[in-house]
């Protein structure tokens, strides 16, 4: 029966959305506060996401008198707020606006309102409160437009313009964000003047066409050469089209920050339209700066004895495809490649191996972490072919020293005329448990978890032979 009432608690609960009303729930006895935590963290969490960006989102991440009455005035449960809450609270007039409370502004006094006050206003197109508790001296023309233009409220918009109180660049700025195409209808309509720094800001959000494309409908003739440069330096290929269908003119400096960026779309338009030819591209400048992309589409167009003086560079770079257009052309001889010189990701080593590419020192340091990528048996076989050899775990590396039996290095892996293979303990027995289980498919998988009970209990430097 307990159960039953305790789930039923829960389902209760989970059905409130106001965090107001868990608290108050929590506060009735013992058994709903247990209840009830778990609850009012998620919904903590529920309301940061919700107003995520704007100003008093931080109070709620603290324990603060301005934190409940946030919650509270959110909630429309203003009734419950202490009458403390209501002195020296920095969040109190705020939340009011941001909830269009006419009624706690009608006697208050306007020099004791916050600019804070006024932005959460325009954020939710709160009008006619705004026009009640506005002040001749208020000059907040960005911050006013901004916050009227997240969603945006034409109406608010429509106000701040009749009043001088317009900021195009957080108007333009939202409209890039956000993608309101809409407002750029109501900037032509009310001819508002569009500056080339807003032309660039539009320009910058390229991965948007369709609002590019409805500026420059209703604008052809602002853009200019600067603008086509701009174009190029953001990597955006309509607009640069636009502009050269439009016969504008770009700095040859624009290029050339193009290339070095290694804007390879830009590059390729460029070298189709002759801005840009092919003998302008010198590859060791190119490898210098790193613009892989290029130096592929580059390396496709030439021939073998162009290409073949770079192949350390290319190896430099990491540049895996490149390594197998090399490899296409059979311009890399066998078992060249060496590990210790170049540093690569996992999937080129295993690249390198399974093409007989890799160059392998079995008798210098080898790491562990490249031992675990390509074959470990072939490894293997290739160490116990020489007898006289021992292997060393030494700093995370495996190392192949030959030995004689008067050496004094220590041996934990010895390969036996018979075939047979010796493993001795050492001071930390889990280096050789690690070491034995790599070479453990080899003979005796079988036996690996009887040997792991002999190597945790030996003495140290005692030999077990397998």
């Amino acid at each position: 029966m307990d159960d039953l009432i305790l789930d039923v608690k829960r389902l209760i609960i989970n059905q409130i959305k106001y965090i107001t009303t868990v608290r108050q729930l929590s506060r009735t006895s013992k058994s709903w506060y247990s209840l009830c935590r778990e609850p009012i963290l998620r919904l903590e969490k529920i309301y940061c996401d919700q107003y995520k960006g704007l100003e008093f989102t931080a109070f709620l991440k603290e324990y603060s008198k301005e934190k409940f009455t946030i919650e509270l005035i959110l909630d429309d449960e203003k009734h419950l707020m202490p009458t403390y809450y209501r002195q020296n609270n920095n969040m109190l007039y705020p939340l009011f606006a941001f909830k269009g409370d006419m009624d706690e502004f009608k006697n208050v006094n306007k020099s004791d309102i916050c600019n804070y006050t006024f932005s959460c206003c325009a954020y939710n197109g709160h009008l006619e409160l705004f026009k009640l508790i506005k002040h001749d001296g208020l000059n907040l023309k960005y911050d006013l437009c901004f916050n009227a233009s997240v969603y945006p409220h034409d109406h608010f918009l429509d106000y701040l313009r009749e009043n001088n109180l317009i900021n195009m660049e957080a108007i333009v700025s939202n409209i890039c964000r956000y993608n309101h195409v809409h407002l750029l209808y109501w900037i032509h309509k009310h001819n508002l003047f569009f500056s080339s720094s807003l032309i660039n800001m539009i320009i910058k959000y390229n991965g948007n066409t369709n609002l590019f494309n409805v500026f420059i409908d209703l604008h052809p003739h602002n853009l200019d050469n600067s603008h086509f440069n701009e174009c190029i330096r953001e990597n955006y290929v309509d607009g640069v089209q636009w502009c050269h269908d439009h016969h504008l003119i770009p700095d040859e400096d624009a290029w050339h920050h193009a290339i070095r960026l290694d804007y390879i779309d830009i590059v390729k338009w460029a070298i189709q339209h002759d801005y840009i030819h092919m003998n302008q591209l010198k590859v060791g400048w190119l490898f210098n700066n790193k613009c892989k992309n290029i130096i592929k589409f580059v390396f496709k167009t030439q021939s073998d004895q162009e290409i073949l003086p770079w192949f350390e560079h290319v190896l430099k770079l990491n540049m895996f495809k490149l390594v197998k257009l090399y490899h296409k052309r059979n311009l890399i001889p066998k078992q060249s490649i060496d590990l210790k010189t170049y540093i690569f990701s996992h999937s080129f080593i295993k690249y390198l191996y399974h093409e007989n590419l890799l160059l392998i020192h079995y008798d210098n340091y080898v790491n562990l972490y490249i031992l675990n990528i390509i074959n470990l048996h072939t490894l293997i076989d290739h160490v116990r072919v020489d007898n006289g050899y021992h292997i060393q775990i030494s700093n995370g590396n495996i190392t192949r020293i030959k030995f004689s039996e008067t050496s004094t290095q220590q041996k934990l892996i010895i390969y036996h005329d018979n075939g047979h293979i010796s493993i001795d303990s050492c001071t930390n027995h889990h280096t050789c448990l690690l070491l034995f289980y790599l070479l453990s498919d080899y003979q005796c998988r079988e036996n690996f978890e009887d040997i792991k009970k002999q190597l945790s209990t030996c003495p140290k430097h005692s030999k077990y032979v397998i």
